[in-house]
């Protein structure tokens, strides 16, 4: 598997970026050795590492489940990026290893066939699916209320007052 660029790219780490996921789980590297702090106190990243030619079998592997046992208790909160669920298998192989999915659903772009077979594929493997989030959803004024990123209200009336 392979992470988006715009992930590692956006991210300044205070080493450079070598290896990741993939190396640890084909047991050529330590799992220090994949581990970057960032300049963001207390958040550390693990790129997917080099492509391979098989990563549904590394996926399945002990050493996957050795990973998210040591990252579990190592660090506070873990949050792992797969891939989309509909075009490769590697979400649903991660998704019954981990405490908790969330599915994130672009708004006006994906259709409610795809989140419905998303949401089936998931249940199929028994995921602890614990929500969803809808993002890129467009803004849409109403005259009655306003919701935004810390506020929730009446909209104040145009005009004088």
């Amino acid at each position: 598997s392979t992470a988006a660029p715009a992930c590692t790219e956006s991210m300044t780490t205070q080493r450079p970026v070598t290896s990741g996921l993939a190396e640890y789980l084909s047991g050529t590297l330590a799992l220090e050795d994949i581990l970057y702090p960032t300049t963001v106190p207390g958040l550390t990243i693990v790129p997917s590492g080099t492509h391979v030619s098989n990563p549904a079998k590394l996926l399945r592997s002990d050493r996957m489940q050795q990973f998210l046992r040591l990252v579990e208790q190592r660090f506070k909160v873990v949050i792992i990026d797969s891939p989309a669920v509909l075009p490769v298998v590697d979400a649903t192989l991660i998704s019954n290893q981990v405490r908790g999915v969330l599915l994130l659903v672009a708004a006006s772009e994906t259709p409610t066939p795809a989140v419905q077979q998303c949401l089936d594929r998931l249940r199929h493997v028994n995921s602890p699916l614990i929500g969803a989030v809808l993002n890129k959803v467009r803004h849409v004024p109403s005259r009655h209320f306003y919701y935004g990123y810390g506020q929730y209200g009446e909209v104040p009336k145009r005009g004088k007052s």
